[in-house]
């Protein structure tokens, strides 16, 4: 068995499940700023949420992607909001705001 390991923008990043839907949500903006703040995103995640072990790099493809999965109110900070839900009442409004343009 071999261990291949590459180098990624995470806006290339491809995420499934829940993940998937939160991207759909982040501009390109958002995604440079959250990836030049990830190693301090995924600092400040609890142990018990996360796994200890997961957390030393290279991050596995499961770890970024349970990152935006599962631990939005962690991710979004970085973008100026208080957690996950008051991200989504400004995000609805713009997205409804933009389908009607």
């Amino acid at each position: 068995m071999i261990e291949i390991v590459k180098s990624i923008d995470l806006s290339e990043f491809e995420f499934w499940g829940n993940a998937k839907v939160f991207r759909s949500e982040l501009t390109s903006a958002d995604m440079d700023v959250i990836e030049d703040n990830l190693d301090a995103i995924i600092a400040s995640i609890p142990e018990d949420i996360i796994g200890w072990n997961r957390c030393f790099k290279p991050y596995d493809e499961t770890l970024v992607n349970d990152v935006f999965a599962y631990c939005q109110d962690y991710v979004v900070p970085v973008l100026g909001y208080n957690d996950y839900e008051e991200f989504l009442e400004e995000h609805s409004t713009d997205v409804l705001i933009n389908k009607m343009l």
